[in-house]
């Protein structure tokens, strides 16, 4: 009897005897050769067996005796998928989706040949399909966010992976899925306990380790960290990607040494130039020049044509170039096959070596070339970028902020110091940071995340609207985050200094989290400023540097989102040209507006060895200099769309 050879034929498959199925599907074909399930079945235990040419063959039979069926198209197109023949495979999912438009198995194979094939809107959209046509399903939520996660699209990610890991909460994979996209948008206050659950339940997931790491760092756990990356490197030997990571971590827990040794201990391999590069890079944020000017040379002694050592002697100071170096440089910047990032590292490189030597016109040459590039890559919308700031201002009214004996929890660590970008917020960092009861933080942007992550935690508002309706469940756990990362860094200090120029948009969540918050606001002459951030290549995200006008307007909103802050909040003013003609009272004052008694050391600020990773990890190390004063008017031929946009959008002080 056919159908009972066939049914044998299945229970056998589902056993996992897939030799018997095997030859009882062939029974039943023999005596029924138009059954179409038997075909497919016999297709599916072939290729079980490893056997996928005979097992296409018998799936294709299948197709042409029936295909109108979802079934049959479904395993036609996983057959092509293992036989590499993508394109095939999304014909069949396609045909079988048309016929079963809500089964999860059939969405969820086709939203992975889509992605494969590079369709990934359409990929996405799958599968949000057959997540929402299996919502009780884990694994079709779990694969969801993992698409979402790997096209960027972080925050939507963590949703998918919530909901995978309520559906399935002892799940180990899914659980460190879930903790990897909560670090990446920076929630490590909840990233890393779901961490340690999974890695006790699953410790050798693959890179498992390193995601953990990563988390750790973006907590400041830099030792931790360490040990994590080194797992991390055990598990996969040599990886540069790692050592790298592990490196960067060792230089934050001050282990500066080690990570020089880990670096030149990784393997010769393609990666080995930006190994070096890093080398040189480390050996700058420690001050140490002429160290890093001997790595860039050996990268360049390997690679004649590497723009990035080429831009770290110039922007480091390390060495000037020979007169063939530059040459090389010119001709590579001018070649025009650079690519984007190359270019304009390089274009302002060579900016600043023009600028060294006076020859002002080719220097702003250089740097309006550079900026074009930036401008076109990182587009910034001067309209929206006003109305966000009124949003703000709006938001944070003396009304909202009056909540904060009610939010916020008391606390004297933190310091907030912000301006502009180039107002000198990195030479007040070190100022401070080198008396014996402060530490310096650097760039921090924990009020960005917090900013980032408050829709969700506070559903159904956007930001800014949704601190209105914050609450002490809300402000608790996240300012205990917030101190936690600074207490870490520094368990004796009395005061941690952290500079992060953009936190001036932020400084309002900051008075809601502590109570009455230390806050250092730098300035510096608007056309010394706004040309400064014009001929520097930041790395990250800077949309307004590009244009001259745009970052006029930038400077307008900052200027106004901090006359807001001053109007509501205890704000100290530095006036950087202030600070230059005399360093000793500045910084007094500035040492009495952060309740610390003044202590000599502050002044000696340029000995502490402590890594800079900033743009002025040269300039903070030299003697105050009083030339970057008034640098403007070198350029001052170049300047005038500058300032006709200062007077059109408001001077910034």
């Amino acid at each position: 009897d056919a159908e009972a050879t066939h049914l044998l034929g299945i229970v056998a498959l589902r056993a996992k005897d897939t030799k018997s199925a095997v030859r009882l599907f062939r029974r039943a074909i023999a005596a029924d050769p138009k059954n179409a399930e038997a075909h497919m079945n016999l297709g599916v235990a072939l290729s079980l067996t490893g056997n996928r040419k005979e097992a296409r063959e018998s799936l294709e039979a299948a197709g042409r005796l029936k295909p109108g069926s979802a079934d049959i198209q479904y395993n036609l197109g996983r057959a092509n998928m293992e036989s590499g023949s993508h394109k095939s495979a999304l014909k069949h999912f396609q045909k079988a989706a048309r016929t079963l438009p809500k089964s999860a198995n059939i969405l969820g194979a086709l939203a992975i040949v889509q992605m494969q094939l590079g369709y990934v809107k359409d990929g996405l959209r799958s599968f949000k399909k057959a997540a929402a046509a299996a919502p009780t399903n884990s694994a079709a939520q779990r694969n969801l966010g993992i698409a979402l996660q790997n096209s960027g699209n972080s925050f939507a990610a963590v949703d998918a992976f919530a909901k995978a890991h309520r559906l399935s909460p002892d799940d180990a994979s899914t659980k460190i899925h879930y903790a990897t996209s909560l670090a990446q948008v920076r929630r490590t206050f909840e990233a890393l306990p779901l961490f340690r659950a999974a890695l006790q339940a699953k410790p050798n997931f693959p890179g498992s380790s390193i995601n953990y790491g990563l988390a750790l760092k973006s907590d400041c756990r830099f030792s931790e960290a360490v040990d994590a990356f080194q797992k991390a490197l055990v598990e996969r030997p040599g990886d540069p990607q790692i050592g790298s990571n592990l490196a960067d971590a060792q230089v934050l827990a001050g282990k500066a040494d080690e990570a020089l040794a880990t670096l030149r201990s990784l393997p010769d391999s393609r990666e080995r130039d930006h190994v070096t590069n890093q080398i040189a890079n480390i050996l700058e944020r420690l001050g140490r020049f002429d160290e890093a000017a001997i790595e860039f040379e050996s990268v360049l002694r390997r690679d004649p044509n590497n723009v990035w050592a080429y831009a770290g002697l110039i922007d480091g100071r390390c060495r000037g170039l020979s007169t063939s170096e530059e040459s090389t440089l010119v001709r590579l910047v001018d070649s025009g096959s650079l690519p984007h990032r190359e270019y304009v590292r390089a274009a302002f490189a060579l900016g600043h070596l023009n600028e060294d030597r006076g020859e002002y016109d080719a220097a702003f040459a250089r740097f309006a070339a550079g900026n074009r590039i930036r401008a076109r890559e990182q587009p910034f919308d001067i309209g929206a970028h006003q109305r966000r700031t009124s949003n703000a201002i709006k938001a944070f009214s003396p009304d909202v902020l009056s909540r904060t004996a009610e939010l916020a929890t008391e606390s004297d660590l933190p310091v907030f110091v912000v301006g502009l970008p180039r107002s000198g917020t990195t030479l007040v960092e070190r100022m401070l940071s080198a008396h014996p009861q402060a530490h310096g933080a650097g760039e921090f942007h924990d009020l960005f995340v917090i900013r980032q992550n408050l829709p969700h935690l506070v559903p159904g508002w956007t930001y800014p609207a949704c601190v209105a309706h914050l609450t002490r469940k809300h402000t608790a756990p996240l300012a205990k985050w917030l101190l936690a990362r600074r207490r870490t860094l520094a368990p004796e200090a009395r005061r941690v200094i952290e500079k992060t120029p953009a936190h001036v948009f932020d400084l309002g969540l900051a008075a809601l989290l502590i109570a009455a918050p230390k806050i250092i606001h730098c300035c510096r002459d608007p056309m010394d400023t706004c040309l400064s951030i014009f001929t520097n290549a930041f790395g990250g995200q800077h949309p307004y540097a590009g244009d001259l006008r745009s970052i006029a307007a930038f400077a307008s909103d900052v200027a106004r989102m901090m006359r807001h802050w001053k109007s509501i909040l205890p704000v100290h003013n530095v006036s950087y040209e202030s600070l230059v003609e005399d360093s000793a009272t500045v910084a007094s004052r500035m040492i009495s507006h952060i309740d610390l008694r003044w202590d000599d050391t502050i002044l000696a600020y340029r000995s502490v060895n402590d890594p800079v990773a900033t743009a002025s990890r040269w300039q903070v190390r030299q003697p105050i200099y009083r030339t970057s004063v008034g640098r403007w008017k070198k350029y001052e031929a170049f300047l005038s769309p500058l300032h006709d946009a200062l007077e059109e959008f408001g001077e910034p002080y």
